[in-house]
């Protein structure tokens, strides 16, 4: 599940936070879709693995309290959704190709 990959990159070992994780999965996902990346590279069972990547820098960036490094993960989710915009996967998916 994507919930345990986004734990293990915030190497959060239980389960007591994920009520914020998740939130932030969602912002991330609900922030990808609001600037055009198609829905089939969203979906969390079969995601994209540069989607992936996005929502975990995206977590990496914002989550906790003390992020001394979150200005650099925010650039590389912003990097990643870049990328998802210009790719050529992105503009098949737009023409309904697979």
């Amino acid at each position: 599940m994507l919930i345990d990959d986004v734990r293990v990159a915030l190497r959060v070992t239980s389960t007591m936070s994920d009520v914020e994780v998740q939130a932030l999965i969602d912002f991330a996902i609900e922030d990808m879709r609001r600037v055009g990346i198609r829905d089939e590279l969203l979906e969390p069972e079969s995601m994209d693995p540069m989607a992936r990547a996005a929502v975990i820098m995206f977590c990496k960036a914002n989550y906790g309290f003390d992020n001394s490094e979150g200005s650099t993960y925010q650039e590389r989710y912003k990097w990643c959704v870049l990328s998802m915009m210009n790719s050529s996967k992105s503009e098949a998916y737009a023409q309904g190709e697979t």
